[in-house]
């Protein structure tokens, strides 16, 4: 059966503009880390009713999901045709129909370049002249957004309170348990962009923060943003529910895969400098240096060096020794020969997927957004069908565009994403991808045995088939327990790796995966009463 196209509204200064849209000429690219993103599309004006202004707000819908809110900046015109008749003959310039209109503009993340700190407008002008008052340091992060920042924020029409959590301090103890001093903390000076601000409220903490289509700040800590599915080349397509946040084990296909292992970051020799009058004993320069010599045998030596005089964090001893560390580990602690830290090449990914592929929370779409983090699973990579590839990284950057229509007019909807973690992401967030992986394998990995009494879909089966071999008998049925009766299960087609003593079947030349919902496979020659028969497979639900 053929796929309808989406629902796709968009919108310019709150009126409806869909209908003049050329789809083709369309495309919306959404950033990870508060990136401003952009938008191109095209619009028909043949009876020249249309007229643009730019600062007005553009927005982006598909099946009534608010996808793109942001401001149009750029606005062309242009002839719709490289020859047009604008004689008096054809009408004069009446007559003439063909123009069209080319819009660009930004997303709403573009506000943290465009305001700026400032004393609040309800107090007297002597007010732009003085300090900002002080917070304490023993307050969360998203409690002094919510109640101090937006007095020093122009953010009419926007929602500063809803997605904003407290996730951490903002200067957070030392030690874990460590009870945060309560002393106080100075704003940055007046005339300091928002994006500044935002950046030093999270550089210890690692929260995620942008500006969503919907007006609303949002500020969570890292692990409330991994997305509810990802993706395989195995797909379960297992259902998702929106009222469970994090990954739930399901995965679902993509198409037209890039996978590159790339080294061209890598440091495995990080120098850092810092200091202040603080620093040691009688102040001056403090010195850092990490290296790893794994890393340096098999990639050669790569340096990376930092000066942070005078910057918060870095003023001794233990804020430069920490971040040569963060650079090359990864972690704010010694883990291991874990994977992660520039030290080793880091996998990146690009590939595409349809809105069709995306599964339903049970209230529309469950679309991704850059800075959620994502599971890839890939067994074509990994060593065998138990263990493949997996990676868990943020999505970076999302374009979205319309590659054609249905025959009732709907637009097909492609996104292509770029995975991949980077030099200026928080370490929080490398941290809590090493942490998170293994329990994302496990979600995953889910195995399934003959003694099994139930099966999810796309678990890893292994099975012996309810029949012996006889001589005559060409086919097998795999099974689980339930209430100690052999109960058939079903098996995703194209999944299965059979093997006869041992020895693994041909697909389509040995056997066939004759009636994959009955979990039935069918012999060409029937096995002998001596043969066993093994069964390795994905499965479906039972």
């Amino acid at each position: 059966m053929p796929r309808t196209g989406s629902t796709v509204v968009i919108t310019y200064n709150g009126t409806d503009i869909t209908s003049h849209v050329m789809f083709e000429t369309a495309s919306f690219d959404v950033q990870f880390s508060a990136i401003p993103g952009t938008f191109e599309f095209t619009c028909k004006d043949e009876e020249r009713v249309l007229s643009f202004i730019t600062g007005k707000e553009i927005t982006l819908s598909i099946d009534g999901k608010l996808m793109f809110g942001g401001y149009l900046t750029q606005v062309s015109r242009k002839f719709a045709f490289p020859v047009d008749r604008t004689d008096a003959e054809s009408g004069g310039v009446a007559g003439v129909k063909t123009r069209l209109w080319v819009l660009r503009g930004v997303d709403y993340n573009i506000l943290f370049d465009k305001r700026v700190l400032r004393h609040s407008t309800a107090d007297s002008g002597s007010g732009f002249l003085t300090q900002l008052p002080s917070f304490y340091n023993d307050q969360q992060a998203g409690q002094i957004i919510r109640d101090e920042l937006v007095k020093y924020i122009d953010h009419s029409g926007f929602d500063m309170t809803t997605d904003v959590e407290n996730v951490d301090y903002i200067v957070p103890a030392d030690v874990a348990g460590e009870t945060v001093e309560h002393t106080k903390g100075a704003w940055n000076q007046q005339g300091t962009t928002w994006r500044k601000v935002m950046e030093d409220f999270s550089q210890f903490n690692g929260a995620v923060w942008y500006i969503t289509p919907d007006k609303h700040l949002f500020f969570k800590a890292v692990e409330k943003s991994q997305a509810r599915w990802g993706f395989s080349d195995v797909p379960n397509k297992r259902a998702v529910t929106g009222s469970s946040p994090g990954f739930q084990g399901s995965t679902y296909g993509f198409r037209e895969m890039d996978a590159t292992e790339d080294g061209s970051f890598i440091v495995n020799d990080a120098l850092v400098w810092g200091g202040s009058e603080w620093a040691g004993v009688a102040g001056g320069t403090v010195f850092a240096r990490k290296t790893n010599q794994a890393s340096i045998d098999m990639h050669h030596r790569w340096q990376m060096a930092e000066t942070h005089f005078g910057e918060a964090g870095y003023g001794i001893q233990r804020g430069v020794t920490q971040r040569a560390k963060l650079i090359v580990e990864g972690s704010a602690s010694q883990q291991g020969d874990q994977l992660y830290g520039l030290k080793y090449p880091q996998w990146q990914f690009r590939f595409a997927w349809f809105n069709h592929d995306v599964p339903d929370n049970g209230s529309g779409r469950d679309h991704l957004t850059p800075g959620q983090i994502v599971a890839i699973t890939l067994y074509t990579f990994g060593t065998d069908v138990s263990h493949p590839l997996i990676q868990l990284l943020p999505l970076r950057q999302l374009k979205i565009s319309f590659p054609e229509l249905d025959p009732e007019g709907h637009g097909y909807v492609r996104f292509d994403g770029f995975f991949g973690i980077q030099q200026s992401d928080p370490w929080t967030l490398w941290r809590y991808l090493l942490k998170a992986k293994n329990k994302t394998a496990t979600l995953q990995i889910a195995s399934v045995t003959n003694t099994s009494e139930r099966a999810i879909m796309g678990a890893f089966g292994s099975f012996a088939p309810i029949e012996a071999p006889n001589g005559s008998r060409t086919v097998f049925t795999i099974y689980i327990s339930l209430n100690n009766e052999q109960v058939p299960l079903g098996y995703i087609e194209g999944t299965t790796a059979v093997y006869r003593n041992g020895i693994l079947q041909r697909s389509q030349v040995d056997y066939q995966e004759t009636d994959p919902e009955n979990g039935q496979i069918t012999f060409v020659t029937p096995p002998l009463s001596s043969d066993w028969i093994w069964v390795q497979c994905r499965t479906m639900a039972g």
